[in-house]
């Protein structure tokens, strides 16, 4: 994961925990959502031979 994902990736999981004042599992769930659309674009991005 590239600097400017993780950087975009915690400004989005503060703008989630700020937003809503919710439970940690929920923000975990969250997190899990963030990190695997970021996974998806990544991997589109890339090709494994």
């Amino acid at each position: 994961m590239s600097q400017k994902d993780m950087i975009y990736h915690r400004n989005q999981y503060n703008h989630y925990t700020k937003l809503t004042q919710v439970q940690p599992d929920e923000i975990n769930n969250l997190n899990t959502i963030a990190h695997q659309k970021l996974y998806q674009r990544n991997t589109e991005n890339t090709c494994y031979y």
